[in-house]
């Protein structure tokens, strides 16, 4: 193994606590910016800095249908794009399609006139409309509905006498991924969808269900290079995949972050006992030693 001079590692943890930031987007709180005292990169001797998120614990309590994916447009006898407004919440298929009808009928001020069931071999919504007395004809619109994908509404949907399933299957999984992204902390990471460098620290799995909490440790050791020449304050965003902030409804959330500075040690010829011990008391106070630049690509 080819010897260089010796790099060592020093890990330096920021342990961010929403509620001691300033909220950028009131009781969200999915948008939070921290002030520090001092530079965070002082350290500037060091080769190189990376940074990743070391742990979070976040609360799950986004919602699946949020402000992003609650309207249904529907057309209906001679009303044209009528707006139905899906309150926020975490449905199953079942309450979903009761709260539809419900809204329908508030709509239209008739009742019994539409039933929504679910296929469960096909995992679809079965529309049929069982009244055309009072409401004649009613059409579901593609082009403004934003919970289209959730109900699984491919196109416009014209709902018969026969009950027919919609599109596609019903879509209630919500969040699957948590995107960390830091205003000022810039990286070498990459986002596809911006075809380029991006400011994530890191993507968290929602392994939890709604009202639970969502667990993060780093165990696979991943961290980014960082980019940044200082560094004394920063927002944190939580985004969903699609790069929509979420809504945390006021509750707090924490994140530990983790810099590895790598400095490179100067080269001590080791010629006697006393010289021996100096060199090991450099290593000691640099941190861990990693002999050479194969041990740290693999470290």
């Amino acid at each position: 193994m080819s010897k260089f001079l010796e790099l060592v590692k020093d890990k330096q943890l920021i342990n961010l606590y929403s509620k001691h930031g300033e909220y950028q987007n009131a009781t969200q709180k999915s948008n939070v910016k921290f002030q520090f005292d001092t530079d965070l990169l002082h350290n500037s001797g060091a080769v190189y800095t990376e940074i990743g998120i070391l742990s979070a614990e976040i609360p799950h309590s986004f919602y699946t249908v949020n402000e992003t994916n609650n309207i249904l447009i529907v057309d209906y006898n001679a009303v044209v794009g009528s707006v139905i407004t899906i309150p926020y919440g975490s449905y199953n298929v079942t309450q979903l399609g009761d709260k539809i009808v419900e809204l329908l009928e508030t709509a239209t001020t008739f009742s019994n006139f539409i039933a929504i069931t679910f296929d469960t071999v096909t995992g679809k919504m079965l529309i049929q409309h069982t009244d055309i007395v009072n409401v004649t004809t009613m059409t579901f619109k593609f082009a403004g509905s934003t919970i289209a994908s959730i109900m699984g509404l491919g196109a416009d949907f014209v709902i018969s006498t026969t009950k027919t399933a919609l599109t596609y299957p019903v879509n209630l999984l919500g969040v699957n991924q948590l995107v960390i992204r830091a205003d000022n902390i810039h990286t070498a990471n990459y986002n596809s969808g911006t075809a380029g460098n991006s400011n994530i620290l890191g993507v968290i799995e929602v392994t939890s269900e709604p009202q639970g909490i969502i667990l993060f440790r780093n165990t696979s050791d991943t961290y980014s290079h960082l980019n940044s020449v200082n560094l004394n304050n920063f927002t944190i965003s939580i985004e969903d995949e699609n790069d929509n902030l979420l809504d945390f409804n006021n509750q707090d959330w924490s994140i530990t972050l983790a810099l590895l500075h790598y400095w490179r040690l100067p080269e001590i010829p080791v010629v006697s006992f006393s010289q021996i011990v100096e060199k090991e008391r450099l290593i000691g106070n640099y941190g861990q030693t990693i002999e050479s630049d194969e041990d740290l690509l693999l470290s």
